[in-house]
């Protein structure tokens, strides 16, 4: 018996040590689990999941593409294309809140991110809180970053702002720079809208037309302003009345404007 006995001590002994290291497993098992939940559980690098992120929202899953940018930031905190494109995803009139703080994230993460300031700025525009707008895009500027989107956004702030010469200031340093400026000079054509500035009007109207892909969409302002100009010569009635015609032909059709190109036609072809 003694010897059975001691037979069975050395494996009661065996048991419960493996017991003890299948505990120690489990233990060290949910260590790992928990570390690793903790830290989300993802691999590759920032990049991957921004071109993956990327990838989902050209396909319009937005819901994937905000986890891939989340995924990126897990990984690096401080990666301001994340934070970007996050913006990007939230730019909605039910989360333009979010939209703008990740777009302040991304600018806080990288003070020279050209693209995060003009978003972050646009999206201050759209809550209407152009001083907000005014002061990030002059910021952007101190920063030395390409000025011609901060030209054009800063332009179009005051002119919602009806703020004209400031708004004139930044649209002409803007097609200073850019030749093709459809937008710009077509800007500042409306935004010369006394009648002593009509020449110079007509002028930056002439230039918006010339360079844009749907030339209609300038028609209307720019025979109006032919039309109504005082003096007129009579190659200028001819281009007027073509310009309105173009813009009844092709044009957006909106009530008003249509009955004032058919007004001004009238009156200019009885006067020739």
């Amino acid at each position: 018996m003694h010897k059975a006995h001691s037979d069975r001590r050395p494996r009661h002994r065996l048991e419960r040590s493996g017991q003890q290291d299948s505990a120690r497993i489990l233990i060290f098992s949910f260590c790992i689990l928990s570390l690793a939940a903790l830290s989300g559980c993802v691999s590759g690098t920032p990049e991957q999941h921004l071109l993956k992120g990327a990838e989902r929202f050209q396909q319009g899953d937005t819901a994937a593409a905000i986890r891939e940018f989340k995924d990126a930031l897990w990984l690096n905190r401080s990666f301001a294309p994340a934070y970007y494109n996050l913006g990007i995803c939230y730019s909605t009139a039910k989360t333009r809140d979010k939209a703008i703080g990740q777009f302040a994230r991304a600018v806080q993460c990288d003070p020279r991110y050209a693209d995060a300031y003009i978003a972050l700025a646009q999206a201050y525009v759209r809550k209407d809180t152009l001083d907000a707008a005014i002061a990030l895009l002059r910021r952007g500027l101190a920063q030395g970053l390409a000025p011609l989107p901060f030209y054009e956004n800063l332009g179009f702030c005051f002119m919602r702002r009806s703020a004209k010469d400031s708004a004139l200031h930044y649209y002409q340093l803007a097609v200073a720079l850019d030749s093709n400026g459809t937008v710009d000079y077509f800007n500042i054509g409306y935004l010369l809208s006394a009648p002593q500035q009509s020449d110079s009007s007509i002028k930056y109207l002439r230039l918006a037309h010339r360079h844009a892909a749907n030339k209609h969409a300038v028609s209307f302002l720019l025979g109006t302003r032919l039309l109504d100009k005082p003096g007129r010569s009579a190659a200028e009635t001819r281009e007027g009345i073509a310009m309105l015609e173009d813009y009844l032909a092709n044009g957006d059709h909106e009530a008003m404007k249509v009955s004032k190109a058919n007004e001004l036609i009238a009156k200019a072809k009885q006067r020739r």
